[in-house]
């Protein structure tokens, strides 16, 4: 794809469609597949590989992108989802009825967020106050609330009363997390095999990872492994 646009911000999901933000305007552009409306602008095709906005006029401080779907913050913090996302309005968090969401759609609950990671089966991010919040399917305990059990539709306040610097899902339904101190902490399916014998093969909400190491960045990659960078320039690496 070629552009003369310049972004601040961008994502790649695992589907094959990128969403960025541009750095002039902060409209929210998108390219690839669009076969669940990915894309955010109202019409399904197998791949448009034109660099062009989502619908709603919609302009943003970050994207987020996962297979099947798009999330975004607007510039006042308000999040937004657009696609299949696992064919359920739970999991993209809105209240809407009729799916797929060809368009961003606001999630409800009237949060604002600093920052947002999509994955296959929810959404989870960093509240305007520093809390984690997640919302989507929870068979695997990802959104942190002590439970398997579906909550309502929307975003769920993550247990533990933790300040979050960094937050990041996977697409096996786990999240881990820098908090503002630079402890890591993880949730969900992540199954470390240092823990795996005490907690089995999820943690139900969060559960401090490689204490007494600071991390300051976490990145994420398709076959479900997540990697933390130290304070002190390591590497760790896990799934």
């Amino acid at each position: 794809v070629r552009t003369t646009r310049r972004f601040s911000a961008f994502s790649h999901g695992g589907h094959a469609q990128t969403c960025g933000v541009d750095r002039t305007d902060s409209g929210v552009y998108c390219w690839g597949h669009n076969d669940a409306y990915q894309l955010g602008r109202g019409f399904r095709s197998g791949e448009d590989s034109s660099v062009s906005p989502v619908g709603g006029n919609l302009r943003g401080s970050m994207v987020s992108t996962v297979n099947f779907s798009t999330c975004l913050l607007d510039l006042s913090g308000a999040a937004f989802c657009s696609g299949f996302l696992n064919v359920n309005r739970r999991t993209l968090g809105i209240d809407e009825t009729t799916l797929p969401a060809e368009i961003p759609l606001p999630v409800i609950g009237g949060l604002t967020f600093k920052s947002l990671s999509a994955a296959d089966n929810g959404v989870c991010g960093i509240s305007s106050t520093d809390d984690a919040y997640c919302w989507g399917q929870n068979g695997s305990g990802q959104l942190g609330i002590g439970t398997t059990s579906s909550p309502p539709t929307g975003p769920q306040r993550v247990l533990g009363g933790l300040k979050f610097g960094l937050l990041t899902t996977v697409y096996r339904s786990s999240t881990c997390g820098i908090t503002l101190d630079g402890d890591l902490y993880c949730w969900g399916g992540f199954v470390p095999f240092s823990i795996s014998s005490r907690l089995g093969e999820r943690a139900l909400r969060p559960h401090h990872l490689i204490k007494g190491i600071k991390f300051k960045s976490l990145t994420r990659n398709v076959s479900a492994a997540i990697c933390g960078l130290t304070t002190d320039g390591r590497v760790y690496c896990w799934n």
